[in-house]
This record gives structure tokens, C-alpha cells and sequence, in this order.
């Protein structure tokens, strides 16, 4: 599920900083998917091989830039770091002039990315964004620069620059999003007889791809069914602990393969508009589609816990009998969800 991949990416995160503090001992903070680092760590955590957004500012920052930074990185969290690989870093700035009790801090990282501490106090101090593009010079980092910060400003940011900025804006889907600046930027972009053909190859092969997951879906669960015997699912050989993991691993890869087909058609509906009548039809009815689509969604959100508790269920009937099934743990559980 989303949830366990973005475990997992914590976990796996949380490792390396840890590692990072055994190595070289200074204070490296996790919070909220944000890394907390200093001179001591920072190239420890930031390596060429993971992209990372680093934000630079003074101590103990707030405002409204705080709190949209905030909320980009827990969209970020949202996502997965374990898709994405972009991985968000902050750096606090002290200066002796701005706290007479403190030491300087972290200003040779600020000298390194050009950000100005020559300010009277850290209320002038003008925070900054950047990227660092894994696999690319670090010399040059890409500095996020409109003025007004706000989540989706970052996320536009981020898609733009970043070769793994691959994941949605409220209301919308990545995938969905992925093939259509795809669309739009094929054979340049035009309207010309280049662009069109283009276009429609791009169709196409979204066509095929469909057609490929609506003919696959029904011979590999078959495939499955058999594999576990005539019980399928639900074989006597198999404990309930097994049965769960496997309808788990079935029902999720089943999800996964609804939501290609559902973002494909999507596209397909909205691209084939773009061809025939072109982009501003295509605007609204692609808004009503996304309304459509994310009310669909939502309500399939609602169910599947219900959906999944009585599949168990069944299984453990079949191992225990219907009367002990009544105490069982998926039954209460069930019950519990039917009240809400």
C-alpha cells in the first residue's frame, strides 16, 4: 500500500542519517520527511546519487513561507520518497550578529550556495530554495525563485527541473499529467502536420498499452487461482496469515493496474478532444472528467477497507467454520467499520 511504501522510505532515510550522525557525530534532525543537517553532515545525506530540495534560512523560522514549505514536504511524504528519490533538506543559519549568545553557524553552507548573510538581523535574512539534480554539476544548483511561495509553486518547480518530479497537483494525476506534457510537446509542439502525426502516435500506443492491460488482467489471476488450487484463495492448505498476504499482494497489484487503466482512458478521452476539436474544448472536458474522476476515486477509497475485511473474513470461515468466524478479530473489525 501507499502507506507501507512511504514507510519504507522513511525508514530507509532515517537509516542513512543515522549513519551520517555515527560518522561524523553532529546533530542531524528527521522530522515530517525533512532532513535537518549541518557543515558536519550535509554531504553525508546529500549524495550525487539522490536528488535533494535544500532549503536554507535562519533558525527557528515561521511565517507563511514556513508553513507552505511545510506542506510541500508533506505532499512529498504523501507520494513516497520511495518513487520520487527527491529528498528535502534544511539548513538553519545562525549568526553572532543576530544572537549575541550564539555561535556562527552553518554560514560556510550558506557562502556555498551564494545566499547573503550580510543582513542586520534575522528578520532581513532571505531564506532560499534549491535543487540539486542527481547525476548533474553541483556547482550550479537551480534556485527556486518566484516570489511567492506556496505548495503548488514548489511542485511546478520540481516538476520542471527534476527528472523524478513526477507526481500531482490537487485534483489531478501524475500519470495523467506525465503523458500529457508529453502529448503537447510532440513534433515541437505545433499544430503543423508534424505535430498531429506525432500526436496521434502517442495515441496509439496508449491505445495498445490499454488493450494490453484489460487482455493480461483475467489470464494471470487464472494463473494465480491454479497455482493455489481448486480453492483458490481460499484453500484449506493455506493459513489465514497466508491467505491475508496474498490477497493483500493480489488486491493491491489489482488496484494498481485499475488506476493505469482508469489515468489511460482518461488521457485518451481528453487527447483524442485536443486532436479533433482542439485545446479549449479539451479544458472543459477535462475539468469535468477530473471532478468525475476524483469523486470515483474517493468513494473507492471509502470502500476497499470494508471490501478487504470481508474477503478475510471469508477465508477464515473457510478454515474455522462459520461459528468461530463470528468471534474472529476480522469480523469485529468489520463490524467496527459498518457502524462508522
Amino acid at each position: 500500500s501507499d502507506m507501507r511504501r512511504h514507510g519504507a522510505a522513511l525508514h530507509a532515510a532515517a537509516v542513512a542519517v543515522c549513519v551520517a550522525v555515527l560518522c561524523v557525530g553532529p546533530v542531524v534532525g528527521f522530522w515530517d520527511s525533512i532532513v535537518s543537517a549541518d557543515e558536519g553532515t550535509f554531504d553525508k545525506i546529500v549524495t550525487p546519487e539522490t536528488s535533494a530540495i535544500v532549503k536554507i534560512d535562519q533558525k527557528n523560522p515561521h511565517g507563511e513561507d514556513m508553513q507552505q514549505w511545510k506542506k510541500f514536504c508533506e505532499k512529498l511524504g504523501e507520494v513516497g520518497m520511495a518513487r520520487l528519490d527527491v529528498l528535502p533538506v534544511e539548513v538553519n543559519i545562525l549568526h553572532q550578529r543576530w544572537w549575541n549568545d550564539d555561535d556562527d553557524f552553518n554560514q560556510g553552507l550558506a557562502r556555498r550556495f551564494n545566499v547573503s548573510i550580510d543582513v542586520p538581523d534575522a528578520e532581513k535574512f532571505k531564506p532560499a530554495i534549491f535543487l540539486l539534480r542527481k547525476g548533474e554539476n553541483w556547482n550550479k544548483p537551480v534556485k527556486f525563485t518566484d516570489k511567492k511561495w506556496t505548495q503548488e509553486n514548489l511542485i511546478r518547480w520540481v516538476q520542471k527541473y527534476s527528472a523524478d518530479g513526477n507526481f500531482e497537483l490537487t485534483g489531478t494525476s501524475h500519470v495523467f499529467d506525465q503523458y500529457a506534457r508529453r502529448f503537447l510537446r510532440a513534433g515541437g509542439g505545433g499544430d503543423g502536420q508534424k505535430g498531429a502525426a506525432a500526436r496521434q502516435e502517442l495515441l496509439d500506443d496508449a491505445l495498445k498499452e490499454l488493450e494490453a492491460l484489460k487482455d493480461g488482467r483475467p489470464r494471470r489471476r487464472t494463473k494465480r487461482m491454479k497455482k493455489l488450487g481448486l480453492g483458490g484463495l481460499y484453500s484449506a492448505d493455506l493459513s489465514p496469515e497466508d491467505c491475508e498476504e496474498i490477497w493483500e499482494k493480489e488486491s493491491t497489484a489489482m488496484r494498481e493496474k485499475e488506476e493505469r487503466r482508469e489515468d489511460l482512458g482518461y488521457y485518451i478521452t481528453v487527447m483524442s478532444l485536443v486532436q479533433e476539436y482542439g485545446l479549449n474544448a479539451a479544458l472543459d472536458e477535462k475539468r469535468e472528467l477530473t471532478r468525475l474522476y476524483f469523486e470515483r476515486k474517493a468513494q473507492d477509497d471509502k470502500d476497499q477497507p470494508l471490501e478487504e475485511l470481508h474477503e478475510l473474513r471469508n477465508m477464515h470461515d473457510k478454515r474455522t467454520g462459520t461459528a468461530a468466524a463470528k468471534k474472529s478479530p476480522y469480523a469485529a473489525a468489520a463490524r467496527k467499520l459498518r457502524r462508522k
